[in-house]
């Protein structure tokens, strides 16, 4: 308090213009329902408002619900087997502003193999970036190579001797 105090008496004496009172914002209420019930929509929440990601309850964004999609693409893995059954869609919205906003659904397509094998699809990614690759296996070597693409060198060196033997790996 003392402190603004002082900063109120120097603006005075310096003949300063009064300090602004800003009130918070408030976003507008919005009671309007969606028309988007495409049941494959999954935005990684279940009707009851649990995200099933972190398992808390959270209220469902409407602000996502009215962007307008102006492109959707359809990720299917490769390598797929012949008989393999749609599951359905698991969606990512992402909102990049261009000149004008430009919103692309990515539909990152679901299969089940005959014989009722499900492959793994692993994201390499933060805010910034995303990448995603479909694969048989969800292992720590199949990461590895992965995000080490076509190179096939690895290097041991002091970094990685310490970590396998605090971790007592063989």
């Amino acid at each position: 308090m003392q402190i603004e105090a002082l900063k109120a008496e120097i603006a005075r004496l310096k003949k300063l213009p009064k300090k602004p009172t800003i009130r918070p914002s408030t976003l507008p209420k919005d009671d309007n329902k969606s028309d988007d019930d495409d049941p494959n929509d999954s935005d990684h929440s279940d009707p009851g408002g649990r995200n099933q990601a972190t398992g808390k309850t959270t209220k469902p964004r409407k602000r996502k619900k009215k962007l307008t999609i102006h492109h959707t693409c359809i990720i299917k893995p490769d390598g797929l087997l012949k008989g393999s059954r749609l599951l359905g869609y698991e969606n990512y919205t992402i909102q990049e502003l261009l000149i004008q906003p430009h919103n692309t659904r990515y539909r990152l397509a679901r299969y089940r193999t005959p014989e009722g094998k499900n492959g793994f699809c692993t994201h390499i990614g933060n805010p910034a970036f995303a990448w995603f690759a479909s694969t048989r296996s969800k292992s720590r070597i199949n990461f590895l190579e992965l995000l080490r693409g076509p190179a096939v060198d690895y290097t041991i060196n002091p970094a990685a001797l310490d970590y396998m033997r605090l971790e007592k790996l063989p």
